[in-house]
């Protein structure tokens, strides 16, 4: 069975930006975007004094381009990607439980309980239907001896 995007097996699938990792990892990127701003608004006046001369402004622009190449080459790209989402995997758990087995680990533990508690209430159920069924045989020996009772008194009556 083929697994394209729109087939059932994919539709039940998240990528990393819909899971909780990813929420906490669109968290760390905001805050990382602003931080960098911020170092490159601090470091702006360096740059353009560096750039006043012609030495410092070759190696700045040697420095420049070799953090292009490093940014564009998908193999470190991939490889930041992943470190990322590692930490953000291993940040989320610290919170969150992440591993299926653990899930389903902690959910037969609730349902262990609740059948615990099913239990016990169908215990007490068969508990108060027996007391139900004493109250009844009570109820209808009671009767009887009541009629017994008014057969004596109209015995007694008629022959007394």
């Amino acid at each position: 069975m083929a697994t394209t995007p729109g087939s059932p097996v994919m539709q039940g699938l998240k990528n990393f930006w819909q899971r909780p990792e990813g929420t906490a990892g669109k968290v760390v990127l905001v805050l990382g975007t602003a931080a960098v701003a911020y170092g490159f608004v601090q470091i702006l006046p360096f740059l353009i004094a560096a750039a006043t001369d012609t030495l410092h402004l070759a190696v700045l622009i040697g420095g420049i381009l070799v953090f292009l190449f490093i940014a564009t080459d998908k193999r470190v790209r991939t490889l930041a990607s992943l470190m990322f989402q590692s930490v953000m995997r291993y940040l989320t758990g610290l919170f969150i439980e992440l591993d299926p087995i653990g899930i389903l680990k902690n959910y037969i533990g609730e349902m262990k309980k609740n059948l615990a508690i099913m239990t016990s209430t169908g215990n007490l159920n068969g508990s108060i239907r027996t007391l139900q069924n004493q109250i009844d045989t009570n109820q209808k020996d009671a009767a009887h001896s009541v009629a017994l009772a008014n057969q004596a008194d109209k015995k007694m009556a008629a022959g007394g």
